[in-house]
């Protein structure tokens, strides 16, 4: 069985020269290497490489071979030496496997290293009523009742005619594309369904994908591409296949991890609504000329890496031409100046590293029917944009000077909207972004575009700012968090464990060194067996909490009491028909992350994730990311029996409390353990939507007054004074000693006064004179101050 790995790592980071040490690695279990990439040019400089380590290489492509599928094909079913290297275009590869028979057992001896994320989707279509029936006659569909159908062949000898005919006349320049992708068992085919039925269409249209079954028969595949994990390969494999993509074993040394010379880099971008062809067209091409007449007022004289769609600019192929116009239909197509036009596929160009500025100006939105037919394939609306217009986006850009981590210039990024702007701002945090969408005179806007994936709707430019600055907002909360607990990146994975529903008391306070200890835990208490789906002392709350009645009516166990929030937890419950999501649903959404999942009592499918944190975080930031988490499954087609998001909406709230595993007895409990990357809160947040609804309020001003007088009355009926009580508060955390996570509840005592009315000169008093044995009265004025500095951010004071 063919296993698969998987290599990621930013552009320019070095993959291509790492490969040497994957190369040894493979040669060391006593396989030879294949070495596949996009395009002859990506070849030439593979191969320059890797000579210069010394190795033996064979680049068989149309520059070297007058027939090089044959070659490949005698290179394959041959006996090359241990050491030879084959360099093979993709293309070149996969009709060479398809020529031989993807189960020949020649091709055990080989792994095939896939350099940039493999294409594998296509459109052909017939555009001639008259050759239709050639098609129709031999082809049926396998489901009429859609808009898309899979094909399936029922007479092979009248397409290989066609497909074979090397003639090239009319017919085959038609047919003969079609028949090749119809008569290849690693391409699977469907049609548009009304076109297909309808002899009288003016066209067919044929969509199609490579199955995995291409590499069926080798050793191994070890695929390598920046931000493999988004593109369409790694989606459509992993989703409708069930490739089990595994990190490649070995400690790979590369350039940088993250992109650190962005400091001086600007992001412009031109409107907040997405970019298309249409648009860029509209008025004679008049969106697409102010965005020129921009770009050259910011970059004036200064070369610019442009990048149009192809049939704007029809020929990108002349590498260090500099036009100034192109020609489309009648109407004449400004470019930036000093320009240097490539096309949009430009994995491996790696000879503009000398330009500092890119404008990225093409449209790369689908078809509806393609992106139907992608979702069809168990791709969401934004894996789909991520794996192609994103991951082209990337990629242009870091063709150009930002590659070099040696060089931090002045460099300017252009492009079109705001989504685009929006990706790279995550791939390049230390850059700015502007906006120019104020400079520009845009059509006005005739209906709505593709429904927002937000549960809020499209938005606005207004609702964008204010989703950035509420991320901005918890990041810093969480950050603040860290600083007051003093978290030294060990323990403060605190939990709490009740009695039971009604939660009168805590009954033990579980604390966690690390990730490991949390999954160990949950594992553990695996084994507990009972007759009582509600067995006392078993409810967890993964929280560090102060059980002090705050706000909120007074409750001991109420989300105000949250100090932080240590580790996530979801629970799914029944699902909608068709729309029901399992465990093994869930870890395909997120395989790289160390989690847990156990079944509920009932069993039945409904079950309980565990997802271990970097960090403690804010009641609030936990609150996001479990809708969050909840809303990108819903994406993919899961949801509850009432049709909303999949897991249960009452346990988004950082307050919830989740009963441990429990199986009654002669049952089995279905516990799984998954080993990964620890879930980076605040790297979650920032792609995350915060919904307004939820968002945490501070007490206005009149609020506040109401609380202070409701706790001056509450102490008034104990018979206590304001002063005593405060004061038995004090008392009460001065006899903590260290272990208690005396940290947290300074802290949670702040809050505590916050919430109650108290002013930041109350407070401030009252922590300064709490009595915090083993704290210097210089680290408990640092130390207050940062609550007092918290409690600001959060609007409490």
């Amino acid at each position: 069985m063919t296993s698969y790995f998987k290599i990621n790592a930013p552009c320019g980071a070095g993959k291509t020269y790492a490969l040497p040490k994957i190369i040894g690695g493979i040669r060391s279990n006593g396989k030879k290497a294949i070495i596949a990439q996009p395009k002859i040019d990506n070849l030439k400089e593979t191969e320059t490489a890797l000579k210069g380590f010394g190795l033996n290489v064979f680049r068989y492509d149309s520059e070297t071979q007058a027939s090089p599928v044959a070659d490949i094909i005698g290179y394959l079913t041959g006996s090359p030496k241990p050491d030879d290297i084959l360099l093979v275009t993709h293309n070149g590869l996969m009709e060479a496997v398809t020529a031989i028979g993807r189960h020949s057992l020649c091709l055990g001896q080989f792994v095939v290293i896939v350099d940039e994320a493999l294409a594998i989707i296509g459109v052909e279509s017939i555009k001639l009523k008259t050759h239709h029936r050639l098609i129709t006659d031999n082809v049926r569909l396998v489901d009429s009742a859609g808009s898309i159908s899979e094909c399936e062949v029922i007479n092979k000898k009248p397409l290989e005619k066609y497909r074979d005919n090397q003639q090239n006349d009319d017919i085959n320049r038609v047919v003969g594309p079609v028949t090749k992708i119809l008569l290849d068992e690693t391409i699977s085919v469907s049609a548009l369904v009304n076109n297909f039925n309808n002899p009288n269409s003016e066209h067919l249209e044929f969509l199609w994908h490579r199955k995995p079954d291409v590499f069926d028969g080798f050793y191994g595949i070890i695929m390598m591409s920046a931000d493999f994990d988004q593109s369409i390969v790694y989606n459509v494999w992993k989703n409708k296949y069930k490739v089990n993509f595994q990190d490649f074993p070995s400690k790979l040394t590369f350039r940088y991890t993250s992109h650190a010379n962005t400091k001086n880099t600007t992001i412009h971008f031109f409107m907040d609504r997405n970019f298309s062809k249409k648009l860029g067209q509209a008025d004679d091409f008049n969106v697409h000329n102010q965005m020129v007449a921009i770009i050259d007022r910011i970059t004036p004289e200064q070369e610019c890496l442009t990048i149009l769609n192809n049939e704007i600019n029809t020929d990108v192929e002349e590498a260090g031409r500099r036009p100034t116009r192109y020609i489309h239909s009648h109407v004449k197509i400004p470019t930036p100046d000093s320009t240097d036009v490539i096309s949009s596929y430009v994995h491996g160009l790696n000879q503009y590293q000398h330009i500092h500025h890119v404008a990225f100006l093409a449209s790369l939105n689908l078809p509806d029917q393609t992106e139907a037919y992608l979702m069809g394939l168990g791709l969401s609306e934004v894996e789909i944009e991520q794996g192609i217009l994103m991951a082209s986006t990337y990629q242009a850009v870091c063709r150009t000077s930002i590659r070099n981590p040696k060089i931090d210039v002045e460099r300017h990024i252009f492009v079109p909207d705001r989504r685009s702007a929006d990706f790279l701002a995550l791939q390049f945090p230390d850059a700015n972004t502007v906006s120019h969408e104020e400079e520009m005179t845009l059509p006005e806007v005739k209906q709505p575009g593709r429904p927002s994936l937000m549960p809020s709707g499209p938005m606005t430019r207004d609702q964008r700012n204010e989703q950035q600055r509420e991320r901005t907002r918890i990041k810093l909360e969480c950050e603040g968090l860290l600083s007051t607990l003093e978290w030294d990146g060990t323990g403060g994975f605190d939990a709490c464990l009740l009695d039971g529903v009604q939660a009168k008391r805590i009954v033990d306070r579980p604390t966690f060194a690390d990730a490991d200890e949390i999954i160990r835990y949950f594992k553990d208490e695996a084994d507990f067996v009972s007759c009582d789906k509600h067995a006392p002392n078993r409810l967890i709350w993964p929280a560090l909490v102060d059980t002090t009645p705050l706000a909120e009516g007074g409750t001991k166990f109420g989300k105000n009491n949250v100090l932080c929030s240590t580790f996530i937890m979801l629970d799914k419950d029944e699902g909608s028909p068709g729309h029901d999501m399992t465990m093994d649903d869930f870890r395909e959404a997120f395989p790289d992350r160390k989690m847990c999942m156990y079944q509920t009592y009932s069993g039945a499918g409904n079950f309980r994730v565990v997802i271990p944190l970097t960090h403690p975080i804010t009641g609030e930031a936990s609150e996001v990311i479990t809708r969050e988490i909840s809303r990108r499954m819903y994406e993919k087609g899961f949801k509850d029996k009432g049709g909303n998001l999949p897991f249960d909406g009452s346990k988004y709230n950082c307050a919830s409390k989740f009963f441990l595993p429990n199986h009654a007895p002669d049952t089995e409990m279905d516990f799984r353990e998954y080993d990964g990357d620890l879930l980076d809160p605040l790297a979650f947040i920032q792609t995350a939507f915060i919904d307004m609804r939820h968002k945490a309020q501070p007490l206005a001003p009149a609020d506040r007054a109401r609380a202070l007088a409701d706790f001056k009355a509450a102490i008034a009926s104990t018979g206590q004074n304001q002063a005593d009580y405060i004061q038995a508060k004090l008392d009460a955390f001065g006899g903590l000693v260290d272990g208690t996570g005396r940290h947290g509840k300074f802290f949670g005592l702040g809050c505590y006064l916050a919430r109650n009315g108290f002013d930041e000169t109350e407070i401030r008093a009252a922590l300064q004179n709490c009595r915090y044995d083993g704290l210097s009265n210089r680290e408990k004025t640092r130390k207050t101050d940062a609550i007092i500095q918290s409690l600001r951010k959060k609007g409490l004071v």
